[in-house]
């Protein structure tokens, strides 16, 4: 969804988008073993906070689900050439 990538270009911070099948994802890009206990609460604050912010958009654009893209067009091939 090229959507999520321009999103992820306009965030600030660690907490990225991503998507798997027909799920959306929000995560957190830091390396755990550089937080401080008293930090995990504002990273997981930070993630709830960002598919707070983006859901409601998704949701009224697709409808709660993903579209689905139609079979990509197939390049012809030219004489000579060999898949």
């Amino acid at each position: 969804m090229r959507e999520l990538l321009n999103l992820n270009i306009e965030l600030s911070g660690p907490v990225r988008l991503g998507f798997e099948g027909d799920n959306v994802y929000t995560s957190l890009l830091y390396p755990v073993k550089a937080l401080k206990d008293e930090e995990y609460p504002d990273m997981i604050h930070w993630t709830m906070n960002l598919a707070d912010q983006i859901d409601e958009g998704l949701i009224k654009k697709y409808g709660g689900t993903s579209k689905t893209r139609g079979e990509q067009p197939q390049v012809p091939q030219q004489e000579g050439d060999h898949a």
